[in-house]
């Protein structure tokens, strides 16, 4: 008889790799580095300009995600964080992950406060 239909493969999707775990050391490098990189005069004068923009607070999240992807990029990939949709919540995750320690807590508010919008 005919030989039976061919049946398509579906293509595999890539697998995601699993999120870094941090130390508690090297979470405080990244933060401190995330600091360092908010403080410069560049960053705070891109800041100001957005926020003095005319724009919603919907334009301006997404304004302000850009331009916090194009600053910190570079920081994430060194602490072993993809460069795509779950770099930056994975980011997050392994900081909160050591959310108990006074340390963490101080240079996560410092970060928070240079990004005041």
């Amino acid at each position: 008889g005919p030989p039976p239909p061919a049946t398509p493969s579906a293509p595999s999707a890539p697998r995601r790799r699993p999120p870094p775990e941090l130390s508690l050391a090297d979470t405080k490098a990244l933060l401190e580095d995330l600091r360092a990189r908010c403080a410069r005069p560049d960053f705070a004068r891109a800041l100001a300009n957005l926020r003095g923009r005319d724009w919603g607070a919907l334009k301006k999240r997404a304004g302000m995600a850009k331009l916090l992807s194009m600053l910190w990029k570079e920081t994430l990939r060194q602490h072993g964080f993809s460069i795509d949709a779950y770099g930056f919540p994975d980011m997050l995750a392994a900081v909160k992950a050591h959310g108990g320690s006074l340390d963490i807590r101080i240079v996560s508010r410092e970060v928070e406060t240079l990004l005041l919008f």
